[in-house]
C-alpha cells in the first residue's frame, strides 16, 4: 500500500513539473514581445513569488533574459547578478539656449532624450571652469529643462555650459554658448495703465496706455496651466487695445503686458487677472449693424439687437493700431451712434460689442467706411468791429471751425462797386481770426464781406458788415 502511495506521489510530481515547463519555458522565450508579458498576457509574477522560488529554486536564467526582466524581477533573482549590463549611456542634449533675455536675467533652456537633472554652470569670461563658474540646479528627471539666472549685470556677456545626468549617474555637458544681457533703460517706457475693458465668454479687450510711443506684447495663461500664449501689436503708438480671442467661458486667466519704444527698452506690467464669463445660454442677437451716413469728418452707425442692450463701438483707421471707442450705455434694442472728429478721405474699421442685462456679450463683424472728401467751407461766427477814431483804423475779429486764412473785402458803397473794393489777406491758418484795416476816412461808412478759405479749398463768405468811422 506504502510502494503503491509513493508510485503516485512520483506520477504526480512529474506531471507538475512538466507543466510547470509548458508554462515556463514560453514565457522566457516570448518575453522580448512586451517587457516581461508573453503574447497571451502571462506575467513575470510567479518568478519572484517568495513561495515558488523556495518551492523550485532559481530557474536558468541567462544574461540575455536578465537584462529583458523587469528590474524588481531581476533584483529578486540572485541568478541575475553579475548577468544585468549596466547603463553606461548619458542622456543626449540638445538645442541649449538662452531665452527671456533682460538686463539683469536669462532663461537656460534644454532637451535629453531621457529623464535627467538639470543644471548649469556660467560664467562672465570664457572657457567656463565647471570647477569654479556659478552653479545652478533646476528640475530633476526631466526631458525639458530650464534653469533660471537672475541677479545679472546689464549690458554683459555671460558663457554658459549645462549638463544633466540620468538615474544611473551617466553625465553629459553642452558645449558652452553665449548671451548678452540687455542694456539696462536710460529712459524707460511708462505704462500709464493697462486694464481690462470688456469680457466675455471667449474673449478679453485690454487697453493700455504708454508715456511714449510702443509696440506691445500680451502673454496670458489660464490659472493652472503652464502653457503661455502671445499676442503682439508692433504698431508703435501710446495707445493699444488688444483683443484676445479663443479664451474657455468661466475660466480665470492672468497676463503681464510687455511695452519696447524705439530704443529697444522694455517694460512689463504686474499680473492683469480676468475671468471670462459663463456660456450664455441665451446671448443677445445683433440683428444689423451698418453705416447710415458719412461725411468727411463723422459716421453714423446703427446697431439693431434682439433684446435691450449697452454698445460699446471700437473703431480705428485701417492699419492703425490706435483704437478708438463710442460707448452707449442706454439699454435699447436700436442705438444710433455718431463717430466724429473723423480723418478726412480715410477708411476706418469698426465693430461692436453689446451686453444685455444678464452681462451676456457678443461681438459684431467688422465693418469697414471711408469718410468723403472735404466738401465743406468753415463756419465763420462770432465778428468783432473796434474803431479807432484817433488812428483812422478798424479791427475785425472773427472765428472759423476750422483752421483757415483770413480776408476782408472793404468798400464804401454797399454794392461793392468797381473801384471801391479795397482787399486784405493774411493766408495764416487759424481759427482765431483779426485783421486792422488802416488808413480810414473819418465821418464815414464803410462795408465789409469776411472771407475764409480751409485746406481743401472750401471757401465761406460772411454777409454784408458796416463801420462807421467818426
Amino acid at each position: 500500500m506504502t510502494n503503491n502511495k509513493n508510485k503516485l506521489n512520483k506520477i504526480i510530481t512529474g506531471v507538475l513539473m512538466l507543466a510547470l515547463a509548458f508554462v515556463f519555458v514560453p514565457q522566457v522565450s516570448m518575453a522580448k514581445n512586451n517587457n516581461g508579458n508573453n503574447g497571451n498576457g502571462h506575467a513575470w509574477g510567479h518568478l519572484h513569488a517568495p513561495g515558488w522560488i523556495k518551492k523550485h529554486g532559481n530557474p536558468n536564467i541567462t544574461a540575455d533574459l536578465c537584462n529583458i526582466l523587469p528590474r524588481g524581477i531581476a533584483k529578486k533573482l540572485n541568478a541575475c547578478n553579475g548577468l544585468v549590463t549596466p547603463d553606461t549611456t548619458a542622456p543626449v542634449i540638445s538645442n541649449a539656449r538662452a531665452t527671456d533675455i533682460t538686463s539683469t536675467g536669462a532663461n537656460i533652456r534644454w532637451n535629453t532624450n531621457e529623464s535627467a537633472n538639470s543644471t548649469v554652470w556660467y560664467s562672465s569670461s570664457t572657457p567656463v571652469n565647471t570647477d569654479t563658474a556659478t552653479k545652478l540646479e533646476g528640475a530633476s528627471f526631466v526631458k525639458t529643462h530650464n534653469v533660471s539666472l537672475s541677479g545679472l549685470t546689464a549690458d554683459t556677456t555671460y558663457y554658459v555650459i549645462v549638463g544633466s545626468a540620468d538615474k544611473a549617474g551617466n553625465m553629459s555637458k553642452s558645449s558652452e554658448f553665449s548671451f548678452k544681457t540687455l542694456v539696462t533703460a536710460v529712459n524707460p517706457p511708462v505704462i500709464n495703465s493697462a486694464q481690462v475693458s470688456t469680457v466675455t465668454d471667449t474673449s478679453a479687450t485690454l487697453i493700455i496706455t504708454t508715456n511714449e510711443d510702443v509696440k506691445v506684447s500680451v502673454t496670458y495663461h489660464k490659472v493652472g496651466s503652464s502653457t503661455n500664449t502671445t499676442v503682439v501689436d508692433n504698431d508703435f503708438d501710446d495707445s493699444h487695445t488688444m483683443v484676445i480671442t479663443g479664451l474657455t467661458a468661466d475660466s480665470t486667466y492672468n497676463g503681464v503686458v510687455t511695452v519696447t519704444d524705439h530704443d529697444n527698452n522694455s517694460v512689463s506690467s504686474g499680473t492683469i487677472a480676468w475671468t471670462t464669463l459663463d456660456v450664455a445660454v441665451n446671448p443677445p442677437v445683433i440683428n444689423s449693424f451698418s453705416v447710415a451716413t458719412v461725411t468727411d469728418t463723422t459716421s453714423t452707425l446703427i446697431i439693431n439687437t434682439n433684446e435691450n442692450v449697452k454698445v460699446d463701438v471700437a473703431y480705428n483707421v485701417v492699419g492703425s493700431g490706435t483704437i478708438l471707442h463710442k460707448i452707449d450705455n442706454t439699454m435699447d434694442d436700436s442705438h444710433t451712434l455718431v463717430l466724429t472728429d473723423l480723418s478726412v478721405n480715410t477708411s476706418y474699421n469698426a465693430k461692436a460689442t453689446v451686453t444685455d442685462s444678464d452681462n451676456h456679450s457678443v461681438m459684431s463683424s467688422t465693418i469697414t467706411f471711408t469718410t468723403t472728401n472735404d466738401i465743406t467751407g468753415p463756419v465763420i461766427s462770432s465778428i468783432t468791429e473796434v474803431e479807432s477814431a484817433i488812428n483812422h483804423n478798424a479791427i475785425i475779429g472773427w472765428t472759423t471751425n476750422e483752421n483757415a486764412n483770413s480776408v476782408i473785402e472793404f468798400s464804401t458803397t454797399s454794392g461793392f462797386d468797381a473801384g471801391t473794393v479795397t482787399t486784405f489777406t493774411n493766408g495764416t491758418m487759424v481759427m482765431v481770426h483779426s485783421m486792422t484795416i488802416p488808413d480810414l476816412l473819418q465821418e464815414t461808412t464803410y462795408y465789409y464781406k469776411i472771407k475764409s478759405t480751409d485746406g481743401a479749398g472750401n471757401t465761406t463768405t460772411s454777409s454784408t458788415g458796416t463801420i462807421f468811422i467818426s
